[in-house]
């Protein structure tokens, strides 16, 4: 599967100083630079974005979420990028009230 972060390029871009006037790239860290991602990764990209719309389907921001998951916004947001197995974590947010 083409890697959804540097769409099959293997370099990632973006704004790399805080004034948002420097474009640099760099190897997608996704990917490892290969432009590819294993099925198992889409998998688990998709189930992140299961995550984020069960938030916001809950009216959830992300830092409650995080803190009636009693996780971080930071893990939070890995766990919806995919970055993080997202299974329990949808589990949790399903199981609250």
């Amino acid at each position: 599967m083409i890697c959804p972060t540097c769409d099959g390029t293997g370099t990632a871009r973006g704004f790399a100083c805080g004034n948002g006037r420097l474009l640099t790239s760099w190897p997608c860290d996704r990917c490892g630079a290969t432009g590819q991602i294993s099925d198992e990764q889409h998998a688990e990209i998709e189930r992140g974005r299961d995550v984020r719309a069960e938030r916001m389907a809950r009216g959830l921001t992300l830092r409650d979420a995080a803190k009636a998951l009693g996780i971080s916004a930071v893990e939070l947001s890995a766990v919806e990028r995919g970055r993080v197995d997202p299974a329990a974590t949808l589990e949790k947010l399903r199981a609250l009230s």
